[in-house]
C-alpha cells in the first residue's frame, strides 16, 4: 500500500515538473503564494505566468497601495527584500517604483518589475479556480477600489477568496461582500501547560484551556465573521515551537464545514503530513516541491512524516521531555529524526508510536 502510495506521489511530481497538472484525482487545492516563487522573482509577471502553466488552482495577490492610488502587488510594506531598496510602497508613486525598482533576480529571470493589480489578474485568469485576495493595506476607500478592478477585469464573486490577517477587511467584506469567501490568516500558539492561544481572538492574551475550547472559540469567531475557512500554519517565523496546527483541530474544522488551508507547504514531507491529516488546500511557493520524489532517503522521510500525521489526535495531555523533542523532530526536522532513527537501528519504524518510542530513547541516551 506504502508503495502504492509513493508511486503515485511520484508519477504526480513528474507531471508537474513539466507543467502539466496533478492527477485529477489529487483533493489538494494549490495556492501560489506571489506566484510559483520559488523559480522567479516573487509577485512578478514569470511567477503569475509559471503558477498558471504548472496548474496551480488559486493566485494569491497581496494588496498594497502607492502614493498616487495605485494597487499593487507586494507581501511586504518596504521593497527591501525583493528589490533591496529599502523603501515603503506608500510613500512612493508607481512610476517612482518602476523607474528605479527592479527585482533581484530568480530563476535566470531578470528587470522584473512591480506589478499592478490589473496586471496580475490577467495572468490570474488563467488560474483553474481563481484568486486570493490578501489585503496587506485595507481602508475604507481602498477595499472598494480593489473590487471595482477586479469586477472590470471579468472576476465574478464565485473565482475570489479574500484571504487575510486583517480583521477590518474581513468585517468589511461581511457587510458589503457577503457572497465572496473569507477566510482568515490563524496562528494557533500552544503554551508550556498545554493551553492555547490564536491571533484572531478578541482579547490577545485570551487562553484556551483544552482543545475543545479552542475549536469553540474558532467556532464563534467563524460565525461572527461569516467566516468559510481558516489558513493556519505549519510553521510560524521559523518556530519550532511556538505555533501549533493540531491534527484533531483540522479533523473538527473540516467536519464542521470549513475550508482549511495549510501555509506553507514548501517541502515533500510537509506535503506528506498534511495530505495524511487531510486539509483542502496547500499555499506553496512551488507546487512540485509539494511532492515526494525518488530520492531514497527522502521516501524514508516522506513515510515518516505519514506516519505522524496519521498519529492523530493525541493532543489532549502534554507531552514532555525527551517524548517532546522527539515529536518535534518528527513534525518539523524530518531529515534529523531519520537520520537518528537510521543510524541507530538501520531500520525504519511502522508506527508513528514506534518511532516516537524509539527517537525518545535515542535522545534520552545523548
Amino acid at each position: 500500500m506504502v508503495k502504492a502510495i509513493m508511486l503515485c506521489a511520484m508519477a504526480a511530481a513528474c507531471a508537474v515538473c513539466r507543467g502539466a497538472s496533478a492527477p485529477p484525482a489529487d483533493p489538494i487545492s494549490y495556492v501560489a503564494h506571489q506566484g510559483e516563487e520559488a523559480l522567479a522573482p516573487s509577485h512578478s509577471r514569470a511567477a503569475y505566468r509559471l503558477a498558471a502553466e504548472h496548474g496551480l488552482d488559486y493566485l494569491k495577490l497581496d494588496l498594497r497601495e502607492t502614493k498616487d492610488g495605485e494597487v499593487v502587488m507586494s507581501h511586504d510594506r518596504t521593497l527591501k527584500n525583493v528589490m533591496g531598496w529599502d523603501a515603503k510602497i506608500r510613500d512612493l508613486t508607481l512610476s517612482e517604483i518602476r523607474e528605479k525598482g527592479r527585482c533581484r533576480p530568480r530563476g535566470g529571470y531578470a528587470d522584473e518589475k512591480i506589478v499592478t493589480l490589473r496586471e496580475a489578474l490577467a495572468f490570474a485568469k488563467g488560474m483553474k479556480k481563481g484568486i486570493w485576495l490578501d489585503f496587506k493595506d485595507f481602508s475604507l476607500s481602498f477595499a472598494p477600489k480593489v473590487f471595482r478592478i477586479v469586477e472590470e477585469c471579468g472576476f465574478s464573486d464565485d473565482r475570489i477568496m479574500v484571504a487575510t490577517f486583517n480583521k477590518h477587511a474581513l468585517k468589511w467584506l461581511h457587510k458589503n461582500r457577503p457572497s465572496v469567501r473569507r477566510v482568515a490568516h490563524t496562528i494557533i500558539f500552544r503554551e508550556e501547560d498545554g493551553s492555547f492561544r490564536f491571533n484572531g481572538s478578541d482579547g490577545k492574551d485570551k487562553v484556551y484551556p483544552t482543545l475543545e475550547a479552542l475549536g469553540d472559540a474558532l467556532e464563534e469567531h467563524a460565525r461572527s465573521l461569516g467566516l468559510s475557512g481558516f489558513n493556519l500554519p505549519h510553521r510560524y517565523k521559523g518556530q519550532m515551537r511556538g505555533c501549533h496546527t493540531p491534527p484533531a483541530l483540522v479533523h473538527r474544522l473540516r467536519k464542521a464545514g470549513y475550508w482549511i488551508s495549510i501555509w506553507f507547504v514548501y517541502e515533500p514531507m510537509t506535503g506528506e503530513y498534511y495530505r495524511q491529516v487531510g486539509v483542502d488546500a496547500f499555499v506553496t511557493r512551488c507546487k512540485a516541491h509539494t511532492f515526494p520524489g525518488g530520492d531514497p532517503a527522502q521516501t524514508e522521510r516522506a513515510r515518516l512524516m505519514r506516519l505522524m500525521a496519521q498519529a492523530g489526535d493525541g493532543e489532549t495531555r502534554v507531552p514532555k521531555g525527551d517524548e517532546l523533542d522527539a515529536l518535534m523532530y518528527c513534525a518539523w526536522e524530518p531529515d534529523i529524526a531519520v537520520d537518528m532513527l537510521v543510524k541507530a537501528g538501520g531500520k525504519m519504524p511502522t508506527t508513528a508510536d514506534e518511532a516516537v518510542k524509539r527517537l525518545e530513547e535515542i535522545i534520552g541516551r545523548k
